[in-house]
């Protein structure tokens, strides 16, 4: 049997979505974090120059490097730029993705608010911006309700902004305004939070088990791309998977493993909680050069101050225990390897090879009585445990008989988990049914 497979309907879903009002985004109380520089000057000013509030911007002369006479030409004219493949193929270039300490992506965006990663840097033809490299790269977007096409509606934020570490700041300026006593209580300051959701305040964008296909997290059917707060567990929001018997210390170093490889490490293992990533790094001011090295041995020398008077006569406690290696998922870029160790070789090159066999929970490693079904689901998505995943996913289905949107998410996970695995008569059921519980569900329409 052959599935019979609609158009899509993401142009309906755009026009719809600018429609609602007032946006999700604004009944959490996101306001435009702008405001925050108000009473916050200092450190707006410092973050400005931080990689993570450059992360997404529009197109300038000074994010878009024109070139000419080459296979993908970047043209200007006059305010605009575009990326031409040949005198008939040209994109305009609407956004960059990235700060430019690591390298860019252009961006072009259609005319049904979809986001295409131009080549050369993605597929031939370029691939789409899903919620997912949203997330990580950006200020929370205004997107349709319920939908999980990748559609951006309306003026798009640029950089991540305060209120992705700080939560919805609408409450917070209100209280300030009005010179109300309880102010603290109003906005989320990652000091005062356990060592634990003071990690998953970063944890949400720099913890990738690895990325390749897997999944390194999946978000739970019910929660929506932009919903987590930092108030919140990270666990409530998405949970993190992993490979069996993958090395670790002696495996690759990756893009975003930064967190990976950081909670391998015996000084992280062994400081109790108090070694998380805001012992060693500002996020409000990012030092550079010879100040970078001064402050990054200061937070060595807290613990290891004795042994290091003895150990070096120059310190860069970072260079030896801390290396830059060679990604191992992307070419020509070195990241520093947080994994701390003794000096030694480099990390083994493991091939980039898709995994086949169980997805295991990484955090929480110990999966809690709401997590059956998120679990199962893991072992499908990418289609590492096809075999067993599939009939898994389908009895935790039954077991949590979900409704709704998460219904809809939840039998298009296995009516894909089907197709891939050519079974097309289940797949057509799961499908008919993840449409029949959510409308605006992105399964093909099948009949």
């Amino acid at each position: 049997m052959k599935l019979r497979i609609e158009s899509g309907l993401l142009a309906a879903v755009f026009l719809a979505g600018c429609h609602s009002s007032p946006s999700a985004l604004e009944k959490a109380g996101y306001i435009d974090s702008e405001v925050c520089g108000d009473c916050h000057g200092s450190i707006a000013s410092s973050y400005a120059r931080t990689g993570m509030a450059r992360g997404f911007s529009a197109a300038s002369s000074t994010n878009t490097k024109t070139t000419a006479g080459t296979r993908f030409e970047v043209v200007q004219r006059g305010k605009e730029f575009f990326q031409r493949r040949s005198p008939a193929q040209e994109l305009k270039i609407d956004y960059v993705l990235g700060s430019g300490n690591q390298p860019r992506t252009y961006l072009h965006r259609t005319e049904n608010g979809e986001l295409v990663e131009l080549a050369p840097a993605g597929d031939p033809d370029g691939r789409k911006i899903t919620y997912e490299c949203m997330f990580c790269h950006n200020a929370y977007p205004k997107v349709p309700a319920n939908s999980d096409a990748p559609v951006y509606l309306g003026k798009l934020p640029e950089g991540i902004d305060c209120q992705r570490c700080h939560g919805p700041g609408s409450q917070h300026v209100r209280a300030a305004r009005t010179g109300a006593s309880f102010l603290a209580n109003t906005i989320v300051n990652p000091r005062r939070l356990s060592p634990d959701r003071q990690m998953e305040v970063c944890m949400q964008c720099h913890l990738q088990t690895t990325s390749q296909p897997l999944p390194s997290s999946l978000r739970r059917f019910w929660r929506e791309p932009f919903s987590y707060n930092p108030a919140e567990p990270l666990e409530d929001f998405q949970l993190y998977f992993d490979r069996v018997g993958y090395p670790k210390r002696d495996g690759p170093v990756e893009l975003v493993s930064s967190v990976y490889r950081l909670r391998q490490s015996q000084c992280f293992l062994k400081s109790a909680g108090k070694l998380v990533c805001q012992t060693c790094h500002d996020p409000h001011d990012i030092p550079h050069g010879p100040e970078a090295v001064k402050h990054y041995d200061s937070v060595c020398r807290s613990c290891h101050g004795e042994r290091m008077e003895s150990h070096v006569a120059t310190a860069d406690c970072a260079s030896c225990h801390m290396p830059k290696r060679q990604a191992a998922d992307v070419p020509l870029v070195a990241v520093t390897d947080h994994l701390i160790q003794r000096p030694g070789p480099a990390p083994k090159a493991v091939p980039a090879t898709n995994y086949r066999g169980e997805v295991v929970p990484y955090y929480p490693a110990q999966p809690g009585k709401d997590d059956s079904l998120t679990v199962a689901a893991a072992q499908v998505v990418d289609g590492s445990n096809l075999a067993a995943g599939i009939p898994r996913l389908a009895e935790e289905i039954a077991k949590a008989s979900p409704t709704g949107v998460a219904g809809g998410r939840a039998y298009k996970a296995l009516g894909d988990a089907y197709r891939r695995n050519g079974q097309a008569a289940q797949a057509t059921r799961a499908y008919q049914q993840a449409v029949r519980l959510n409308s605006k569900s992105t399964a093909p329409r099948v009949r």
